[in-house]
């Protein structure tokens, strides 16, 4: 979830964290808050380019464009990888929500006007429903091959990252003893500190998909824990009114928060805000990119894509906080250092699975009664 609504999160977080330079008491520096890695993701499997027709079509294209809901500072260091280089292509990005991406698409092909070559998401939901009504173009890149089958999300769709859930604490308020680190801990701080916990609504894609993904794995005990948080937590549109609100102390904790807040967190904010992954299912939400099926620059999108899910690619991407997955990826917030700090068997990753659309409705009716909306 990035955000405006998925996340206004990582600029509105990023302007947070900033006043934080500025409160009394904040000097000199400190570490990166959370369990920042450099385990090795293993050796990088043999390079598999694009062809050099596409290439010197893409270059004849002139320019991508791409809708997305990476902001520019998420966006930026993939883009300026992507120039350094291909400079005889220029690369455009449009930031916008999963809605927002589906709904300009659809009334630009409808119009004839130029439109998006390829778009990026992370709603199963909507984007799904875009595969389905024929608006990706049915493509794999080389690339492919050498990622793991859940790459694949849909015909045309991959997963370009695979962002955790974490937790976010306010240590002033929590002393180390007392900072969940686990579903289970935010239940026993939900019943000891009424209302400092903020999460956000089933209503945002990320936080639908998390929620969907871990009660999947956990059924009516995860049913229970959500049910028992629920009763004593603060529930927010976006991620930035949480972030806010942790900074200020009006939330202690936050349960179910993106993990791109994560690289935000260091300097002045690390001093008063921490992250954790949750130790007992950590979910990854993947973070699809695929090429439109009316793409008006097709070869410059296959480059783009060629580029984005190649180890180099990866390890720019994750300058401006994706979570790479791919082995031979340097990335102290990648799959690798999520699985170092919780172990294996406690990443949850699901993918697209069918259960999180049929089931969707049910799901946030009960989760809102839970939670008071």
């Amino acid at each position: 979830m990035r955000f405006r609504k998925r996340a206004t999160h990582v600029v509105a977080t990023a302007g947070l964290i900033v006043l934080t330079a500025c409160s009394p008491g904040s000097s000199g520096e400190s570490a990166p808050a959370g369990p920042v890695s450099t385990a090795d993701s293993g050796p990088a499997s043999a390079v598999t380019p694009i062809s050099d027709e596409i290439i010197a079509a893409a270059e004849q294209e002139g320019s991508v464009l791409l809708y997305s809901n990476a902001n520019p500072e998420v966006f930026q260091p993939l883009a300026d990888g992507f120039a350094a280089k291909y400079p005889n292509i220029e690369v455009r990005n449009l930031d916008l929500d999963d809605t927002q991406i589906v709904e300009r698409y659809k009334s630009e092909t409808a119009t004839g006007a130029p439109t998006a070559d390829l778009v990026m998401g992370s709603s199963q939901l909507t984007l799904s429903a875009f595969v389905d009504d024929g608006h990706i173009l049915d493509y794999q890149d080389p690339n492919l091959e050498n990622l793991p089958e859940a790459a694949e999300l849909a015909p045309g769709m991959t997963a370009i990252s695979l962002d955790p859930v974490v937790g976010v604490f306010n240590t002033a308020l929590l002393p180390k003893d007392r900072q969940p680190r686990s579903v289970a801990d935010y239940v026993a701080l939900a019943a000891t500190d009424s209302g400092k916990i903020g999460t956000v609504a089933v209503s945002n894609s990320f936080a639908y998909h998390v929620v969907a993904s871990y009660l999947k794995h956990t059924g009516e005990q995860g049913w229970a824990n959500l049910e028992a948080i629920g009763r004593s937590a603060g529930v927010e549109n976006g991620s930035a009114n949480i972030a806010q609100k942790l900074l200020q102390g009006q939330y202690a904790a936050s349960l179910f928060q993106s993990g791109a807040i994560r690289p935000l967190l260091v300097g002045d904010a690390a001093k008063v805000l921490n992250y954790d992954y949750v130790t007992d299912g950590t979910v990854l939400v993947p973070r699809a990119i695929g090429i439109t099926a009316r793409a008006p620059h097709p070869n410059a999108a296959k480059v783009f894509l060629n580029y984005a899910l190649s180890v180099e690619g990866q390890n720019e991407a994750c300058k401006g906080g994706f979570s790479p997955y791919r082995a031979g990826v340097t990335c102290p917030y990648g799959l690798t250092a999520v699985e170092e700090a919780v172990g294996a068997e406690n990443v949850i990753n699901d993918g697209w699975d069918p259960s999180f659309v049929s089931d969707h409705d049910a799901i946030v009716t009960r989760w809102n009664r839970a939670f008071g909306r």
